[in-house]
């Protein structure tokens, strides 16, 4: 809140920007604020659910609010791995890979967790139904059941992003540094 008159301001000159959402407490009435007056100026979003290693942190429950206050098109590209003390990576969605952080900057790659595996799959086809509802041709092909390549949907993705028909979601515990490098990653792709 202490710098909510600072980033009114930087809206109308920036491209894009990261909203930052505490896994904990949610979306909070400057978030708001400051999404209505990012709305405003067509800004593009990406929105980072931070804070994921703390005591009462609720990945579904942030997005709920993110959706119900903030954007319904918000696209989880990631969901975590554990929760509180027990998170220790993030699972990309689109393409279907555990990063986990063992100590270091960097993540190690694994396969999915067994027991996020059905989730996994249920959030990556309303993923790729959310994109290819954004392209008419990406559409097409995903009703005749052909699964577009995953450059094809990065840059639809890009597109949808730009235009604020999507807002793709990540998450992460920054103090960990815990899921950081694909957040920046997504900047530049989305």
């Amino acid at each position: 809140i202490d710098f909510t008159a600072e980033v009114v301001r930087s809206i109308r000159v920036i491209d894009g920007a990261v909203i930052v959402v505490c896994g904990v407490g949610g979306v909070e009435p400057q978030t708001e604020s400051v999404w209505m007056h990012a709305d405003r100026q067509h800004l593009p979003r990406v929105v980072f659910i931070n804070k994921l290693d703390r005591v009462g942190a609720d990945f579904e429950r942030a997005l709920g609010e993110i959706r119900e206050r903030l954007t319904p098109n918000a696209l989880p590209l990631q969901l975590p791995i554990g929760l509180e003390g027990d998170f220790c990576g993030v699972v990309d969605v689109l393409n279907r890979q555990a990063l986990v952080w063992r100590g270091g900057d960097e993540p190690v790659s694994e396969p999915i967790p067994a027991a996020l595996a059905e989730q996994v799959s249920q959030v990556r086809e309303s993923v790729l139904d959310a994109i290819c509802e954004t392209d008419d041709e990406l559409l097409i092909q995903r009703l005749e059941g052909v699964e577009p390549e995953m450059a094809v949907l990065q840059a639809a993705l890009r597109r949808a992003t730009i235009t604020g028909q999507l807002t793709p979601v990540l998450c992460g515990a920054s103090r960990r540094r815990i899921g950081v490098q694909p957040l920046l990653d997504a900047v530049v792709a989305y």
